[in-house]
């Protein structure tokens, strides 16, 4: 059974106990982004807890959530139909307008209503992906501690000019950053290349003390706050002067955490885009000690000298392949922290990972309300 389904036939069960109105009036009626909301907030922690105890066959540790509401940066809004706002619980072809998302900020929800109104003055199209009509797929709002916005456009086919006054109207209303995107490949997500850009070209955000650049396609953790939280501890759990291996390393936040207590550390990651961002963001914050690959995982591990006896991991929901756990452990480490938020996969990638136990294992509501969850585990060599 999915994580999901599993969550809310427990969260059914603790529903007489722990049954609590929901705050947000789209939950109630046609959202699924927040399924236990349902629950009290106490409610939702058990409800997470006695899953990860079925899943690891023990009771895991689970640290409440610096935040229960507003601790969103970013939102990705469809536009449909000259509507902006989220998809429908019971069928995904439609959306519905958003009143108020009590996962963002007062400001990002305010932007939001904005935006809709800008966008209905205008006349802007929407596209149709299955239909392959041209016009605006999404609006994804981005924000950061700081109050800095950033409003990404995404257009399907092609972009509609007029939307320049639109990006105007937002500069002025206080937004940082506007990006007109041109998804090319008609694949029904808010992604795309870059085409136009209005105001700065990236927002900050600050993590530990170091500061990071987000731009319109930058992958950035979703709740800074708990983020900055778990990459406190990870960095911990590293020994002075080590040589770090931080695989899956985005635009380089545990990197950056790390690297004024280690000798060296190095990031690998897939994304070009990613990397470039991460060897800025080192320049940015005087960091000379890190340095960043840019390539698929399995095969860089291949080519690996080994001299690292820490290996950082915060791979993708899918976990780390059978391959990978093969090569990483090639390279001899006498400590793995791993990063995951899919407890299900870590839960089975630590069984594949011989020669290891478990001596930390914590999970972090990072995602209050919905299903979601990061793990944090530390694996060192057994014997040492």
């Amino acid at each position: 059974m999915k994580q999901k389904d599993e969550l809310k036939r427990i969260a059914a069960g603790l529903a007489q106990l722990h049954g609590h109105e929901p705050e947000c009036a789209h939950q109630k009626q046609e959202c699924n982004g927040c399924p236990l909301m349902g629950l009290s907030y106490e409610g939702q922690l058990a409800a997470k807890k006695e899953y990860l105890g079925a899943l690891f066959g023990k009771e895991v540790e689970m640290e409440a959530a610096p935040a229960q509401f507003a601790y969103r940066n970013k939102a990705d809004l469809s536009y449909m139909d000259g509507t902006l706002g989220y998809r429908r619980r019971d069928d995904h072809s439609e959306n519905f307008a958003l009143g108020k998302c009590w996962l963002l900020s007062e400001k990002a929800n305010a932007t939001a209503r904005l935006t809709a109104r800008l966008l209905q003055k205008a006349g802007i199209a929407s596209a149709d992906v299955m239909k392959r009509r041209k016009g605006l797929g999404y609006v994804t709002i981005r924000e950061s501690r700081a109050g800095e916005q950033m409003l990404n456009f995404t257009f399907f086919g092609e972009i509609d000019e007029s939307a320049a006054g639109i990006c105007a109207e937002l500069l002025s209303s206080g937004v940082q950053s506007v990006n007109l995107l041109l998804n090319r490949t008609w694949s029904d997500d808010a992604h795309g290349e870059t085409v136009n850009i209005f105001g700065k070209e990236a927002i900050r955000e600050e993590i530990l003390g170091k500061e990071f650049a987000i731009r319109a396609n930058t992958f950035f953790q979703t709740n800074a706050a708990s983020a900055e939280r778990i990459f406190g501890i990870v960095r911990g759990f590293v020994p002075s002067g080590a040589s770090v291996l931080d695989l899956y390393c985005g635009v380089g936040t545990i990197s950056m955490a790390v690297a004024e207590k280690c000798g060296k550390v190095l990031g690998v990651e897939i994304s070009g885009e990613s990397v470039a961002g991460a060897k800025e963001n080192a320049a940015m914050n005087g960091i000379r000690n890190a340095e960043f690959i840019a390539g698929n995982v399995d095969e860089v591990l291949k080519t690996l000298p080994h001299e690292f006896g820490t290996v950082i991991a915060d791979p993708p929901r899918s976990g780390l392949n059978a391959k990978t756990i093969r090569r990483m452990l090639r390279l001899g480490p006498d400590r793995i922290i791993y990063v995951s938020c899919n407890p299900a996969m870590l839960a089975q990638n630590i069984k594949q990972i011989e020669g290891f136990e478990v001596t930390y294992l914590r999970a972090f509501d990072q995602f209050p309300h919905t299903g979601h969850m990061e793990m944090l585990c530390v694996l060192e060599k057994a014997g040492k």
